[in-house]
């Protein structure tokens, strides 16, 4: 047989001959060679069989020849390709979790802002009340136009349009407009205030205009009740400029801040938590729904030690003594020396906060900043005076404790003092008393106000050595007199204590006797505050304790010096202030008849070359348990110290009568 033992995949064959059909309608060749039918098929068996063993044979081949061509791929191939694998799909892990956990705030805060804009809503500062918590000020509701930058700088087409409308509408420069825009820190807001406390017309027509990117938002603005009695005291608020940027990184422009007095020492405090609210767009950018995101916190309410019904009464008293004299400067205060509570604070001639925050008083605003008179400057905390015959107290403990005087110890002034002068012997220098005093002791002097007794006591005179310009010097150190006080309000400021080194480097002349005379008496270059002034005297009221002054309530008063170990000496000082009100020759004797003890002691101090008269009154009462000091200044007086007790009688008296 032709068959051969190596197994032949056989191909199934496909019949095509049909039950149907003839053999001879399928064979032709049969028909054409006359072969019987089953010969021919094994022929053609064989033939097939053939062909496969030759297809077979090629397979075989085409198989021996690719297993020549191919290898097993190797471990470290498989392990390369895994390795690869692994690091790719940490990569793209780790790139989804730091997408999605560090930066999933920033993109979906930035998918949401092209669906939406957010807009801060104000927050109300607090209030600022009495030692009574009567409101001294109020949040009056109001509107402002905000723009939102975001939406602004979107729009480049419509930039100019948008600026020359909102110019039009709220009569603002568009040169400033454009100057606030280049300023603004994008990186820290995205809303610029274009105005505050619009009219409800001006919040209308801006509305009406239907602009997206500005925004008419509700807002407050202060309104200061009492107006002029508690300015330098409250202080007022304004936008922030520029310069108020540089000192403070955290504010932006048309933030709402304290300017001066309490709105600006506590600003902080004061100021609230700004809220958001959300307005969601549709995509052609209208405003489809309004969402609250978080709800603004008010500011803190400031409890003050004021007392503001008797600062009110202290204004009127003391502006009506001014108007009939003729004058307009001046100084009232009040505080307790027994814990430092301010309980009044005036400076004349003040002014009234409601013209820096309302549109309307725009002119009286600008007679404020540009009269010569200089409303907005606070005198009690910053105005510098010679303290005049207030410092005698302070000079009689010194030369007490330094042993100079006792109290008892006398001198006579016949109204003055000569020194002769070595340049023109003929021509003696003359210190005068402001009038001739006789036989004066410690208590008496004070009572007095003798000049002459205190020329002794500072500079010595005939023989007997005063204290000298070194020990005054030292004393009014101790007293605190080169030292603020520590009050809770801005721009306070320190005196100036003269000394020979000093004077000889300023001017080129030598110290003199002269000047210690004229520094023991309050004039010349020694000027303090008001406020240190009427601090050292509490500390006389107290016996000893110098405190820090405080205008807002606190729950404890700080001692900021302790000099109550001159205690015996500052009792002797005592009397002789209270002999100034119970002495018939007492600068003060017209306090005599109220019905309580009153220490005092006035003064009077030259300026301007002796053209003009300063006039004080400090004095504490009950004069045994002191709960009040008081200081009354005014500037150019007419008749000295007399202008300023009848001011000082009517202040102790309603306060006796109201509050002890």
């Amino acid at each position: 047989m032709f068959f051969s033992n190596k197994k032949i995949k056989l191909r199934k064959l496909t019949p095509t001959i049909s039950p149907e059909t003839s053999v001879e309608q399928n064979l032709p060749e049969q028909k054409e060679k006359h072969i019987h039918p089953l010969a021919y098929s094994r022929n053609l068996l064989r033939r097939r069989i053939k062909e496969d063993s030759f297809d077979e044979f090629v397979i075989d081949a085409e198989a021996k020849s690719r297993n020549s061509l191919e290898s097993p791929v190797s471990n470290r191939a498989f392990s390369f390709v895994f390795f690869l694998a692994l690091i790719f799909s940490l990569i793209v892990f780790c790139r989804l979790l730091y997408l999605n956990f560090f930066e999933g705030t920033f993109f979906s805060e930035r998918a949401e802002a092209n669906m939406s804009r957010s807009v801060q809503i104000p927050a109300p500062r607090g209030l600022i009340t009495d030692r009574f918590s009567i409101p001294l000020l109020e949040n009056k509701p109001t509107f402002s136009a905000v723009l939102n930058l975001v939406d602004f700088f979107k729009d480049e087409v419509s930039q100019e349009t948008i600026l020359k409308k909102i110019s039009e509408i709220f009569k603002i420069d568009s040169v400033s407009l454009k100057e606030k825009l280049s300023n603004i820190n994008l990186e820290k807001t995205a809303e610029l205030v274009i105005k505050k406390d619009l009219s409800l017309s001006e919040a209308l027509e801006a509305k009406s205009l239907k602009i997206n990117s500005l925004q008419i938002i509700d807002d407050y603005r202060r309104d200061y009740t009492f107006g002029p009695v508690f300015a330098h005291l409250i202080g007022y608020t304004g936008e922030v400029s520029s310069s108020d940027i540089i000192k403070d990184k955290k504010i932006s422009l048309g933030d709402e801040i304290g300017k001066s007095g309490l709105e600006l020492f506590y600003n902080s405090f004061l100021e609230g938590e700004k809220g958001e609210s959300v307005n969601y767009k549709n995509a052609r950018e209208e405003i489809i729904e309004n969402k609250s995101a978080k709800n603004p916190i008010p500011g803190k309410t400031l409890k003050l030690n004021i007392d503001s019904e008797f600062q009110r009464f202290f204004y009127r008293r003391m502006g009506l003594a001014l108007e009939n004299l003729g004058r307009q400067a001046g100084v009232g205060l009040a505080f307790n020396p027994q814990n430092g509570e301010i309980l009044a604070a005036l400076s004349f001639p003040s002014f009234d906060p409601n013209a820096f925050i309302l549109k309307e008083k725009s002119d009286e605003r600008k007679s404020i900043l540009f009269s010569k008179e200089l409303p907005l400057f606070n005198r009690f905390t910053s105005g510098i005076y010679n303290p005049g015959s207030t410092i005698k107290p302070l000079v009689s403990v010194a030369a007490l404790k330094e042993k100079i005087v006792t109290p008892d110890k006398s001198f006579f002034s016949p109204g003055f003092i000569e020194i002769p002068n070595p340049y023109n012997p003929e021509t003696p220098s003359r210190f005068l008393d402001w009038k001739p005093q006789g036989w004066v002791n410690l208590y008496s002097a004070l009572a007095r106000s003798s000049n002459v007794y205190f020329y002794y006591l500072g500079g010595g005179f005939e023989g007997f050595k005063g204290l000298g310009i070194n020990k005054l010097n030292e004393w009014w150190r101790r007293f605190n007199l080169n030292e603020k006080t520590g009050i809770d309000l801005p721009g306070e400021e320190t005196g100036f204590l003269p000394n020979p080194e000093e004077k000889e480097k300023r001017t080129g002349q030598p110290w003199r006797i002269g000047d210690t005379y004229n520094v023991t008496i309050g004039q010349g270059d020694v000027a303090i505050t008001p406020l240190e002034l009427l601090n050292y005297i509490g500390a006389i009221a107290n016996g000893g304790k110098i405190l820090k002054l405080r205008v807002a309530k606190d729950s404890t008063s700080e001692i900021l010096k302790d000099i109550s170990y001159l205690a015996p000496e500052i009792k002797e000082v005592q009397k002789g202030m209270e002999d100034a009100v119970e002495k018939d020759y007492g600068t003060a004797h017209i306090l005599n008849d109220l019905p309580f003890k009153v220490a005092a002691k006035t003064g009077s101090a030259q300026v301007s070359n002796n053209k003009k008269t300063n006039a004080f009154f400090v004095g504490y009462a009950p004069a045994e348990n002191p709960e009040i000091a008081i200081l009354v200044l005014v500037e150019n007086a007419r008749e000295g110290s007399l202008n300023t007790v009848p001011i000082a009688k009517e202040v102790l008296y309603w306060y006796y009568t109201n509050r002890l």
